[in-house]
């Protein structure tokens, strides 16, 4: 037991030692692929979705956005629950538990199960008429969007 006590004494005392700084720990994001943009483009939303990860990584919230809601507007269940879970935050979206839970009603009418869950805490939280608003809002966010 003493062995080990010493040796742990060794290396904590080594790293207190240690006066190097830390090396920069911030994550390298790779370029973006032509083909993933040109796929994105011709609205495969899978592509869509990926360069809103890219973006969100690189902190551009409105082409985050811009390629969160062409994902989701596509189909895509998980661009469905992250901007829905955006727009009730309030977080890069505008604040609207209506929008969110429309949102959250198409990705549970894909067969998302964590969609159905949010879509059911939302739905106890909101008064009957943002219910039926949030019904009928959900019926129009397959348009695709519009070109910028």
């Amino acid at each position: 037991m003493n062995r080990y006590l010493a040796v742990l004494v060794l290396v904590l005392a080594a790293v207190a030692a240690c006066t190097e700084p830390v090396a920069d720990l911030t994550p390298v994001i790779p370029p973006l692929a032509p083909a993933l943009i040109q796929q994105a483009e011709a609205g495969d939303a899978a592509a869509q979705f990926k360069l809103a990860e890219y973006y969100r990584a690189t902190e551009q919230p409105a082409l985050m956005l811009r390629w969160l809601e062409a994902a989701a507007r596509g189909g895509h269940p998980t661009a469905q629950i992250s901007l829905g879970v955006l727009y009730l935050s309030g977080d890069v979206a505008p604040a609207n538990r209506v929008t969110a839970y429309a949102w959250f009603l198409r990705a549970a009418d894909g067969g998302s199960a964590d969609a159905v869950l949010l879509e059911g805490q939302l739905n106890v939280e909101l008064s009957s008429e943002e219910v039926q608003q949030g019904l009928a809002l959900a019926q129009t966010l397959t348009a695709p969007l519009p070109t910028p």
